[in-house]
């Protein structure tokens, strides 16, 4: 699968662990599953994944708003901003194409 390219501003902008993080293998399991949650590659703002989804800004804002179904991007709020996580996004495209491959092979 194609991957997305990603926003020029946004690369070579990673999470770096610092010198005070315990390594994985020590964390509690409530530390790791904070530490799952936590975003580790580009953001983007949602301008740049409607143009990435080739939908509107609008369309987006529905989404988060409860009207775009069960499977939407996951969009999270950042110092009072909503951004998406580009790992969200292509995780989204990869459902939409297994939901598309499985609906092709049902009619044939």
């Amino acid at each position: 699968m194609h991957e997305l390219q990603v926003p020029a501003h946004t690369q070579g902008m990673t999470k770096k662990p610092t010198d005070n993080q315990r390594p994985t293998e020590a964390r509690s399991g409530a530390d790791q599953e904070l530490s799952d949650l936590l975003v580790t590659g580009p953001l983007c703002t949602p301008e740049e994944v409607a143009a990435i989804l080739r939908v509107s800004p609008r369309t987006l804002a529905d989404w988060r708003a409860g009207r775009g179904g069960d499977d939407t991007p996951l969009a999270i709020r950042v110092g009072g901003r909503t951004v998406y996580a580009l790992r969200d996004v292509n995780a989204y495209l990869e459902r939409r194409v297994q939901a598309a491959q499985t609906r092709r092979e049902a009619g044939a």
